[in-house]
């Protein structure tokens, strides 16, 4: 992946990151609370995606899984879980896809940091797949 879409990817994670802070701070949330955050990846490549999911455990995520994409959603799971789904659905081809989930036991401000998307962006592009973003219930 170039950096120029690197770059685009990221610009696109700061905003989804702005409107889940403030979603949270509407709801009461704490930002430096230590809470279970979900996050997800895309793969069209089943191998690759396996390695992202070690990868990713080898990051201290805890029930890190890989399923094939069905395109079905839980939405009710969390507040994010509606724009995640939109954009699974609209990043579908006609290739199989690979769904990589992982929890992780971190503040809402180490999510957001531009630092640790960059490293989960550029991590999925080593996979070669995408971080879709994450959520949390509040």
């Amino acid at each position: 992946m170039n950096t120029t879409r690197i770059g685009q990817l990221l610009a696109g994670h700061e905003t989804r990151n702005r409107i889940q802070i403030e979603r949270i701070l509407f709801r009461g949330g704490d930002l430096d609370e230590v809470r279970d955050i979900d996050v997800h990846f895309l793969s069209s490549n089943e191998q690759e995606a396996k390695r992202l999911m070690f990868a990713l455990q080898g990051l201290r995520m805890i029930h890190v899984n890989i399923r094939l994409n069905t395109h079905e959603f839980d939405v009710g799971r969390t507040f994010f879980a509606k724009a995640l789904a939109w954009f699974f659905q609209h990043t579908q081809s006609s290739r199989k896809e690979w769904v990589v989930e992982g929890q992780l036991q971190t503040t809402v401000k180490k999510m957001v940091d531009s630092g640790f998307t960059t490293k989960l962006v550029v991590l999925a592009s080593r996979y070669s797949a995408t971080y879709g973003g994450w959520g949390t219930p509040v």
